[in-house]
């Protein structure tokens, strides 16, 4: 943001400052959205404020421990080098 500080003009600084905005969000996120039944909006706000934390960071811990379940689970692969021994 120091680059805002640069701008005299409100207008530019606030251009600038969408700008980087955008591009922060283009190359360090993902956007995903989803059509679920009526009533998981509300869920998904009550685990939230139940955990203190945000809705992104809700459905960021609950992908992360379902994928770690998953690969856990998954039969480990051998190397192919180490079958050949």
């Amino acid at each position: 943001m120091a680059n805002i500080r640069k701008y005299k003009d409100t207008d530019e600084a606030r251009q600038a400052q969408n700008e980087q905005k955008k591009r922060y969000l283009d190359e360090k996120t993902d956007l995903i959205k989803a059509n679920l039944p009526k009533g998981y909006k509300d869920k998904l706000e009550y685990i939230a404020q139940r955990m203190n934390t945000s809705k992104a960071q809700v459905l960021k811990t609950l992908l992360d421990i379902k994928y770690n379940e998953l690969k856990a689970a998954e039969p480990q692969q051998q190397n192919p080098e180490e079958s050949n021994s």
